[in-house]
C-alpha cells in the first residue's frame, strides 16, 4: 500500500515542476532551449509559472521570429492571457 502511495507522488512530481525551476530562470546567466523551456510551460501548474518563463524570453530577447522555437513558445503563453481578457 505504501509503495502505491510513494509510487503516486514520484509520478505527480514528474509532471509538475518545482517552483525552483522557475526561481532559477530569473538568476541564471544562460539561456536555456526551447525545448526545455517548452517542458517546463507543459508541466506549469499556474500564471505566475508562465509568467517567469515570459521574463525568461524578455530577458534574452529571444521573442521574435528569428528564434522560432522560443517566439512559438512566447506567442502560445501570451495567447493565453489574451483569451483570459475576452
Amino acid at each position: 500500500m505504501l509503495k502505491g502511495f510513494f509510487d503516486g507522488l514520484a509520478e505527480h512530481r514528474q509532471k509538475q515542476a518545482s517552483q525552483r525551476e522557475y526561481d532559477y530562470l530569473e538568476q541564471t546567466p544562460y539561456l536555456h532551449s526551447s525545448s526545455y523551456l517548452r517542458n517546463l510551460y507543459n508541466r506549469s501548474s499556474n500564471d505566475d509559472q508562465r509568467s517567469q518563463l515570459m521574463d525568461y524570453m524578455e530577458r534574452f530577447d529571444v521573442t521574435d521570429k528569428d528564434y522560432k522555437g522560443y517566439h512559438n513558445l512566447y506567442r502560445d503563453i501570451n495567447s493565453l492571457y489574451d483569451e483570459g481578457e475576452e
